[in-house]
C-alpha cells in the first residue's frame, strides 16, 4: 500500500485533502497529514486522525517517507538522495517558472491539475473551473461589502433606493458565476467580453451584454466602449484572462478617474497582466476616490469551501493516477498534466511557451 503525504500550505489557506477525502481513500493508501495542515480550513488534527490518517510533525520526514505528495502549490523540498517522489498539485506553471526550477534536477515527477484537458474524462479532476467559479462568487460578495450602499432596489413609503450597477469584464467561468451572484442579490449587471458569442450566455443569466458596435454599426475599440459605461458603475469585477493567459489593460487611469467616488474595482486578473493600469497584485491602489483591489486568490477568503472543491478534485486525480500508473507514459490525461519527470521539464506546452519567450 502506497504512502500518501499531505503537506501544510504556507502561501495559501487551503488543504489538498479534507478529512472526508481521507476517509474515502484509506482503503487504498496509507495517508499521512502534516500537523496543522487543515487548521486554516477548519479541520483539526483530530479530524484527520478520526478519518484514518496518521500525523507527521516533521515536514522533512513526511516528504522522505511518502511516495506520493499532495499539495495545492507548495515547493516540495525533495533532496537529491531521496527516492523518486510523485507530487500532485495545482501549480500555476504558466506564470511561475521559478517554481519549476525548484522541481528540476531533483528526483521528482510533478503533475499539475491546472493542465488537465477540458474533456469528459477530466472534468471530475479539473480544479480550475471549481476555483474560478468560487472566485467569481466571492468577488461579488467581497466587492459589495466594500460599497457604501445596498445592492438591491428598495421601495416603499416615499422611499426609492435604486439598485447598484455592477460591471463584469469577462464572461468565462468566473465571470458567469459573478453575473449570477450579482443578479441574485439584486444588482443591475453589465457584462463585457471580447467574444460577442458570449451574449447568449450573459443574457440567459440576466446580464446586459455590452456590444462592441455603436449606434452607427461600427465596432469601437474595447476601452472606448467601457469608458461610456463606467461613470454609472458602482463595482467592476475583472475576470477576463483569469485562466492564466496574458491580459491587456482595458481600463486606463483616465477612465477610472471618471467613476463614482467610492466605486470599487476588484481585479482577479492581477497575476496575469491585470485589466487596469493601476492594479497591483495583493494590494489596494486608489485613483480619485476609486479603490482598485488586486486579488487573484480571493478563494482564500473561504478556505473551507475551497478545500472541499480542491480535495474532491485531488481525490479523483489520485485515484485515476494510481489506477493508470503502470501505463502513465501512454495515458493522454496523465501526460497532459505531467510537468517535470525525474527532474526534467517535459511538458510540451510549457517548453513551447518558454521558447517563444
Amino acid at each position: 500500500m502506497k504512502t500518501i503525504g499531505v503537506v501544510k500550505e504556507y502561501n495559501s489557506k487551503v488543504v489538498a485533502l479534507t478529512p472526508a477525502n481521507v476517509k474515502n481513500i484509506v482503503d487504498i493508501a496509507r495517508v499521512v497529514v502534516e500537523s496543522g495542515a487543515g487548521l486554516e480550513s477548519g479541520f483539526t488534527n483530530e479530524d484527520y486522525v478520526k478519518a484514518g490518517a496518521l500525523l507527521a510533525y516533521n515536514r522533512r520526514e513526511l516528504i522522505r517517507n511518502s511516495e506520493i505528495i499532495l499539495t495545492y502549490n507548495s515547493d516540495i523540498d525533495v533532496q537529491c538522495h531521496d527516492d523518486l517522489k510523485v507530487v500532485l498539485g495545482c501549480h500555476q506553471v504558466y506564470d511561475s517558472y521559478f517554481l519549476l526550477l525548484n522541481f528540476q534536477k531533483r528526483p521528482v515527477r510533478l503533475y499539475s491539475l491546472t493542465l488537465l484537458p477540458k474533456n469528459t474524462l477530466s472534468k471530475y479532476m479539473r480544479v480550475t473551473e471549481g476555483i474560478e467559479r468560487l472566485s467569481g462568487y466571492q468577488t461579488v460578495i467581497s466587492g459589495v461589502n466594500k460599497l457604501n450602499k445596498v445592492v438591491s432596489m428598495m421601495q416603499g413609503n416615499n422611499d426609492y433606493i435604486p439598485p447598484s450597477k455592477i460591471m463584469v469584464i469577462g464572461a468565462g467561468v468566473a465571470g458567469q458565476q459573478a453575473i449570477e451572484t450579482a443578479k441574485n442579490i439584486g444588482a443591475v449587471v453589465f457584462v463585457f467580453d471580447n467574444c460577442d458569442r458570449a451574449m447568449d450566455v450573459v443574457e440567459k443569466l440576466g446580464g446586459i451584454f455590452i456590444t462592441k458596435e455603436n449606434l452607427s454599426g461600427n465596432k469601437n475599440n474595447s476601452s472606448e466602449i467601457l469608458a461610456s459605461y463606467l461613470t454609472e458603475i458602482d463595482l467592476v469585477i475583472c475576470t477576463l484572462g483569469y485562466e492564466g493567459f496574458s491580459n491587456p489593460s482595458l481600463l486606463s487611469k483616465k477612465m477610472i478617474s471618471t467613476m463614482k467616488n467610492n466605486a470599487k474595482i476588484i481585479d482577479l486578473t492581477s497575476r496575469y497582466g491585470a485589466t487596469t493600469e493601476l492594479t497591483i497584485e495583493g494590494a489596494i491602489s486608489s485613483c480619485e476616490g476609486v479603490d482598485i483591489i488586486g486579488s487573484s486568490e480571493l478563494f482564500n477568503d473561504v478556505p473551507l469551501t475551497s478545500s472541499m472543491i480542491l480535495g474532491n478534485k485531488m481525490e479523483s486525480f489520485l485515484r485515476y493516477y494510481m489506477e493508470n500508473e503502470t501505463i502513465k507514459n501512454q495515458n493522454e490525461v496523465l501526460q497532459s498534466a505531467l510537468v517535470v519527470d525525474n527532474g526534467e521539464l517535459v511538458n510540451k506546452k510549457i517548453l513551447k511557451k518558454i521558447e517563444i519567450m
